[in-house]
């Protein structure tokens, strides 16, 4: 059978799965009843709504615990997985394969190799703030975020954004049952309070466990990723089979083949090689995002047909120490037209942001720069509502942090 013929076939079945599962929801625990037109809800609410909460906290807890394959505790191990995922424009799904040498937390290589030149290159870290990648071999580059959302990161840490949830923050607890089995799904309660964004879901996702507290469904936004065929290794509950599902549409597909312990010979590959490029630091979930001081907007130029451009125009950013941003050219590439994309890069590189502190010590940090060209006139981001929190994302972000989407930690 043709490999695009099973990832359809695996399509159908995941989407009807997690139809079906949506359908069947319900509530695993004792709902607060409607509140009396008081100063404060009933007594019975409140106990309620504090145990659902406390609860949710604890599995949560767990979670981190048994289903992350980092940590202090993790022996160093070794990871190879067999991919395919849809692209726009691409008719069949691109086939990959991804390999991992663990040896403690921030101490890693990633080798991942496809037939588009894009999809093959290698990346390291050496501490939490040194990462590299290989030298890219064409001219497009190796573009290693792409693989980040959907491939790596929700099979080496799927819990990633669970660092977005703080404890104090409320949380839900709801009873889900996916092919027989009754997980329970841990989300924010009332996400909207702790983070702006046009969908805080994207940000503070839910996250469903079985009675074992494994993770077997993350639902963020658009995106839901379903865990299956799950194996235990240095205690941990790991996936070898990981769907990633957009729109309710299979977008993305890992099996992992082999996981093992690190052996002694393999130890070196964590060390980048002479000629490998230095990144910026990636922002991590819990992180304050950048914050800007002084921004000019740019003067978006009108195409010859006369139809002026709408939408937001990505530029990848490096913030340096002294907070003035430069352009990244090994960032990934926006769509939106060249004369587009060159004017408002002309623009942000006038902004300037507080530097940015990693342990008291101010950092390069790379992010994008999310700026939106509606007709209107331009709003610098500081003189717009803020989150209610300062490790969250605001609302229609300018600056935004790779981390900002689910799973971009690299630790």
């Amino acid at each position: 059978m043709h490999s695009t013929t099973r990832f359809k076939r695996a399509a159908a079945i995941a989407s009807q799965s997690l139809v079906a599962s949506a359908l069947l929801a319900v509530s695993a625990f004792p709902q607060a009843p409607p509140s009396a037109p008081a100063a404060q809800p009933p007594l019975q609410a409140q106990s309620d709504s504090a145990r659902i909460n406390a609860l949710a906290h604890r599995i949560l807890g767990a979670g981190f615990k048994a289903d992350s394959l980092q940590g202090d505790d993790i022996k160093p191990w070794h990871l190879k997985a067999q991919y395919q995922i849809l692209e726009d424009g691409v008719p069949k799904p691109i086939p990959g394969t991804i390999e991992e040498w663990y040896q403690g937390p921030y101490q890693w290589k990633r080798a991942y190799s496809s037939p588009e030149a894009q999809l093959t290159g290698a990346e390291w870290s050496v501490s939490r703030t040194a990462h590299y990648h290989a030298k890219p071999k064409t001219e497009d580059g190796f573009d290693a975020s792409r693989l980040h959302l959907r491939i790596t990161g929700p099979v080496v840490s799927p819990l990633n954004q669970a660092g977005y949830m703080k404890p104090e923050y409320d949380l839900d607890a709801k009873r889900l049952t996916l092919s027989g089995v009754v997980l329970t799904c841990v989300s924010v309660a009332d996400p909207g309070r702790y983070a702006q964004p046009a969908n805080p879901d994207f940000i503070l996702p839910t996250m469903c466990f079985d009675p074992d507290t494994h993770l077997r469904v993350v639902i963020a936004g658009d995106t839901t990723i379903q865990y299956d065929d799950i194996q235990m290794f240095q205690d941990r509950a790991v996936a070898r089979d990981v769907k990633v599902m957009v729109h309710g549409q299979l977008n993305a597909e890992i099996k992992v083949s082999t996981l093992e312990p690190l052996a002694p010979s393999d130890a070196d590959l964590v060390k980048p090689p002479s000629n490998a490029i230095a990144e910026p630091f990636t922002i991590e979930p819990g992180l304050p995002v950048p914050e800007s001081v002084f921004e000019v907007g740019a003067s978006i130029p009108i195409p010859p047909e006369g139809f002026p451009f709408r939408g937001i125009v990505k530029v990848p950013v490096i913030l340096q120490k002294d907070g003035s941003v430069k352009i990244n050219h090994d960032g990934p590439k926006d769509w939106a037209r060249e004369e587009v994309v060159d004017a408002v890069a002309r623009a942000v590189v006038k902004w300037k942001y507080k530097p940015y502190l990693l342990d008291g010590q101010p950092i390069e940090v790379g992010m994008t720069i999310q700026y939106v060209v509606d007709g209107k006139p331009f709003v610098q981001s500081y003189n717009r509502p803020k989150s209610a929190h300062p490790g969250m994302p605001g609302p229609t972000p300018t600056t935004s942090p790779a981390s900002a989407s689910p799973w971009m930690a690299r630790n």
